[in-house]
């Protein structure tokens, strides 16, 4: 009897439904590329788009930098221009204030100069004596002469006249001329003459009470122990309305020879306005 030999089995036919190992690890292992390129990609992509809005931002902060570098600019151009405006505008002003001072000096000047040749000027131009001598037992009589040598009318002129005798080394006494009689002397014209006339009526301690010239201070006058003075002030209105005054002092010279007065080393001087008293 022949012995049974076991019928190999055949493998299984290959099953189109179902997958080797083999194939769901080739499978695996393609998905987790594709999904790794396409993740790589993503990235690069991601980062592609990062960096170019990047250089964007920066470009357009470097736009926007360079634009507010511009209006800083421009800004402190308009700035330095408006103060270099402000400041040629005040140098303009102060230039043409400076320039009307200047000119109102002038004009100003001017105008003084041209009052000042036109204007009144008044002075005392001589005394004449009568008689011309001094003589014993006759009254003493001086005439005083104001002459108008401007080129227009002096107006409202007035003064006061002192004859006075002093003690020799004794100046006169110029208060007198504050209580003395003002005389009005009217108006003056160009080239014009005015008189006054005063007295010998001695003040003070010689003479007091002898208006006529007694032979003792007709001595004492020739010798020098008393001077003679003829000292005053006036006053007096130019046709601008300025009012002026001058004051004189004049000594009778020693002598027996004809009368004649030299002017005093102080009191002669003239001015503007109110003269303040002596």
């Amino acid at each position: 009897m022949t012995p049974l030999t076991p019928e190999p089995n055949p493998p299984p036919a290959p099953n189109s439904h179902a997958e080797s190992p083999h194939a769901k690890r080739d499978w695996f292992d393609y998905t987790k590329f594709a999904a790794e390129v396409v993740g790589l990609a993503v990235v690069i992509g991601y980062t592609t788009f990062a960096a170019l809005q990047w250089c964007a931002m920066n470009n357009t902060l470097r736009e926007i930098r360079k634009q507010t570098g511009y209006a800083e600019t421009s800004s402190k151009a308009a700035t330095d221009a408006a103060k270099a405006a402000k400041a040629s505008v005040e140098e303009s002003q102060k230039n043409r204030d400076a320039s009307e001072v200047q000119s109102k000096k002038a004009l100003d000047a001017s105008i003084t100069a041209s009052r000042t040749d036109q204007r009144a000027w008044v002075g005392l131009s001589g005394i004449k004596a009568i008689p011309d001598t001094l003589q014993v037992g006759q009254p003493q009589t001086f005439v005083i002469r104001l002459t108008n040598t401007g080129h227009t009318p002096a107006r409202n002129v007035l003064g006061s006249v002192v004859l006075e005798p002093r003690l020799k080394g004794d100046r006169p006494i110029f208060e007198l001329e504050n209580g003395n009689k003002v005389e009005r002397r009217g108006l003056i014209m160009p080239n014009g003459d005015n008189f006054t006339t005063v007295i010998v009526e001695p003040h003070g301690t010689h003479a007091a009470d002898m208006p006529l010239m007694t032979k003792g201070i007709v001595d004492e006058i020739t010798s020098g122990d008393i001077v003679l003075y003829i000292h005053g002030v006036s006053f007096y209105e130019d046709i601008f309305r300025t009012t002026h005054w001058f004051t004189s002092c004049y000594a009778l010279m020693k002598g027996t020879g004809p009368i004649q007065f030299e002017a005093c080393p102080y009191h002669n001087d003239t001015g503007d306005g109110k003269k303040a008293e002596q």
